[in-house]
């Protein structure tokens, strides 16, 4: 039987192709995510900056709705990264189906863990920083709600190889998944983990400045989105290069 975890994710090189394949393919992939991207980005700007009342009814729908664009925006991006532009149609994926359901339903399982973890982390930082003596500073809450999410941070990186996989059709399970990531589970923590993080840390600090500079950051947010969902689906390609289909290098 093979060693379905021989291929050792090269971080350097990952993120090399995560930067290059959107230049080489720029105009096939922003032509493919530009519809789901610009209805994510109208659902912002309605409920962001309050255009339709801010309650519990609303909060509900733009949740639903922006989970329902980003489902469809992430499967477009992995299918034109992975198996090339004929993968969907020039506008990328126009309509929702059983595969959508599968990401949808992968993504409630790892984000569930990732928020349970982050829920105990808050409780773990919390009664730590208030039973330590010295260590009630915002500094300390923060080591220690990092220091508790870290294994919550870990399980989603693994399980994030399953959207993909999901977004191409491939029958998965959580076990495959767990499988497949087995020795690069660190290295996807910095793939999925800490290069987002990094990524969002500008945006963060120009937001609220004003409402053009807020448009220009959530324009910023997407491509960003898109950038991390890239570094996924090259990680995807690298761990099963062997017997699974390679990256389409043309558009």
């Amino acid at each position: 039987m093979d060693d379905p975890n021989k291929n050792k994710l090269n971080i350097i090189s990952v993120l090399k192709r995560t930067i290059t394949i959107p230049i080489q393919r720029w105009k096939p992939l922003s032509l493919a995510l530009i519809p789901s991207g610009i209805a994510m980005l109208v659902l912002d700007l309605v409920y962001v900056f309050g255009i339709v009342p801010d309650n519990s009814v609303t909060g509900s729908i733009y949740f639903i709705l922006y989970s329902i664009l980003l489902v469809i925006f992430a499967i477009t991006c992995h299918r034109n990264i992975l198996m090339g532009g004929g993968s969907t149609t020039k506008y990328g994926v126009l309509k929702w189906s059983y595969r959508e359901w599968r990401y949808a339903g992968w993504a409630f399982i790892a984000y569930f863990y990732l928020y349970a973890f982050a829920a105990l982390g808050m409780f773990f930082a919390s009664t730590l920083s208030s039973i330590i003596p010295g260590c009630n500073s915002t500094m300390f809450f923060i080591a220690f709600l990092a220091i508790a999410m870290l294994p919550g941070i870990y399980v989603f990186a693994r399980l994030s190889i399953l959207f993909p996989a999901t977004a191409i059709e491939h029958k998965t399970t959580w076990n495959w998944a767990w499988d497949i990531t087995e020795g690069n589970g660190w290295r996807l923590v910095i793939i999925v983990g800490l290069f987002p993080a990094l990524l969002s840390l500008v945006p963060a600090f120009l937001s609220g400045i004003n409402l053009a500079m807020d448009i220009v950051l959530l324009i910023a947010g997407l491509i960003l989105l898109a950038v991390e969902i890239i570094a996924l689906s090259v990680s995807f390609n690298e761990l099963t290069k062997d017997h699974q289909p390679q990256i389409a290098e043309s558009g």
